[in-house]
């Protein structure tokens, strides 16, 4: 018996190596880092813009306490009951001259009102106030009190933040007309 062999075909493949190369390496390495200097980007501008924000509203609340401090001396002035106080009086306002003044938080000294205002002072405990002895000094404040009749000022309050927070250079202004309507009237 004979046995025709008619062909024999033997194929070798060559196996593909099962890790990554040094260029795919060196890619991913870079679309990794991209990415991770992306999210501290975010992360670090989410922060600025929480900073801003914290700041802006602690400047809005304090712009909004001076204007409550003005109305709390009218009423205090129409409580006393007497005709012969002036409705404005005790806000560093010598006289009823009519005229723009500019007065500080305090409510007691006249400033030049192309002054920064009166320097507000955060403490330990996060409580601003007038007394230079807190820690340090971020917002300026100034009261505006700028007549439109005899019986209607506008009040202004400017808060201005110092070079030591982000809200630096900004202003917060806040307006409202303060009448001789006394409130405590029946």
């Amino acid at each position: 018996m004979k046995k025709n062999i008619q062909s024999i075909s033997i194929t070798f493949s060559k196996k593909k190596p099962n890790g990554f190369t040094l260029i795919e390496t060196a890619i991913a390495l870079g679309f990794l880092t991209v990415g991770f200097l992306v999210l501290i980007s975010l992360s670090t501008n989410y922060m600025k813009t929480l900073t801003f924000a914290r700041e802006r509203t602690m400047a809005t609340f304090l712009s909004q306490e001076g204007i409550e401090a003005v109305l709390a001396k009218r009423n205090e002035n129409f409580k006393q009951g007497s005709n012969d106080v002036w409705w404005l009086e005790g806000l560093a306002i010598q006289t009823e001259n009519q005229s723009t003044v500019c007065i500080d938080g305090t409510l007691t000294t006249v400033l030049s009102c192309s002054d920064d205002g009166s320097k507000l002072y955060r403490d330990a405990q996060g409580f601003y106030m007038h007394t230079p002895s807190a820690d340090t000094q971020v917002f300026s404040r100034k009261i505006i009190l700028r007549p439109l009749d005899a019986a209607t000022f506008e009040t202004a309050k400017i808060i201005e933040a110092s070079s030591q927070v982000s809200f630096m250079g900004k202003q917060v202004e806040l307006k409202t007309l303060m009448t001789q309507w006394n409130p405590l009237s029946n």
